[in-house]
């Protein structure tokens, strides 16, 4: 698994910063190991200590003192469940990882809240699982990495629109993902419309998906329409599928349910992908038109793949669950006409 950059940053001397009446912040890197599954927060944020009031580090007490401070700094998860009440808001350069992956390591939200807010460039988040918020996961900057993460189980439902609830970008943020499954989310709008279940990406936002699984994934709208079920991609948002498998995922209306798997207005690229089993009332697996690259399996006809793609051809998948990787798979079988 590959470490955290270490950036070393100059300090000004301590002099000066006496001489300016300021209080001096410590600017190198810091790793901070949490040691308690309490959600609080930490007592002295900036000190380049973790510790809440009675002197223990917890995940929300680590984060807060890793935004306190300017380093690249890391927080170490160990295996664990870590509830937390409310957001957590990661607005610093930092890596989260769970060195024990994210079979071990949980982060347990509480809905409506997101669960996590990735809202500084260059944040990375690795090995840890992210469920029970109302968004699992939220991206409100560039340039952020997730990696070897389970987002799984959140439920987001609203009155209003429902966007994302395993994972929603906002703005303009570029979201690189990798290794991770993203299932079982469902995001369900009682009044207007439910979309992108699994993934949400707005006008522009931009999504790279790298060998991950968006699976079982619901968009509800029992009195309205329901669009992308796995991933929807608003016009004026790019995203690059890449080795990713999108299989089962729903997009169940009272009106119209459009894209089971995928919803495309924007430029959405799928590259060696398996789109396969998506329901809704309009089109099994893809509405809209995603560009192919390389080599794509669907299992129904409108994706449009076109040639040297294989249309209404079953890919042959196992069932959801652990296949040895770092998340839950959906390899294929054997036989399955995906292989070589």
């Amino acid at each position: 698994m590959p470490g955290a950059m270490v950036r070393p940053r100059l300090l000004a001397p301590l002099a000066a910063l006496v001489l300016a009446g300021a209080t001096p912040t410590l600017a190198a890197a810091v790793q901070l190991t949490v040691n308690s599954t309490a959600d609080v927060a930490d007592a002295t944020p900036g000190n380049g200590v973790c510790a809440t009031g009675a002197g223990a580090c917890t995940l929300r007490a680590a984060v807060g003192e890793a935004n306190a401070l300017s380093g690249a700094d890391t927080v170490v998860l160990p295996a664990g469940t870590y509830p937390l009440g409310s957001t957590l808001t990661l607005s610093s350069l930092l890596t989260l990882v769970g060195p024990a992956g994210a079979r071990s390591t949980v982060i347990d939200g509480t809905a409506p809240n997101d669960v996590l807010l990735l809202g500084s460039a260059g944040v990375t988040v690795r090995g840890v699982t992210v469920t029970g918020g109302g968004t699992g996961i939220r991206v409100g900057a560039n340039d952020v990495t997730v990696d070897q993460v389970a987002v799984r189980g959140n439920a987001l439902t609203s009155a209003g629109a429902a966007a994302g609830a395993g994972i929603a970008l906002t703005g303009t943020a570029n979201l690189l993902l990798t290794r991770s499954a993203v299932t079982g989310n469902t995001a369900t709008s009682t009044g207007l419309q439910a979309q992108g279940a699994g993934i949400w990406v707005p006008s522009g936002g931009v999504l790279t998906a790298i060998a991950t699984t968006i699976a079982g994934n619901t968009a509800s709208a029992p009195a309205s329409t329901a669009f992308g079920g796995g991933v929807l991609v608003l016009a004026g948002g790019q995203a690059t599928l890449r080795h990713v498998t999108l299989a089962a995922n729903t997009a169940n209306a009272g009106g119209s349910g459009i894209g089971g798997n995928v919803y495309v207005q924007g430029a959405v690229t799928v590259e060696d992908s398996v789109i396969a089993g998506g329901q809704a009332s309009s089109g099994p697996n893809c509405f809209g038109a995603p560009t192919a690259a390389g080599r794509n399996i669907d299992s129904g006809t409108t994706c449009g793949f076109g040639a040297g793609q294989l249309s209404a051809t079953d890919p042959q998948l196992l069932s959801l669950g652990d296949h040895g990787g770092p998340t839950d798979s959906l390899p294929l079988a054997p036989g399955s006409p995906a292989r070589d």
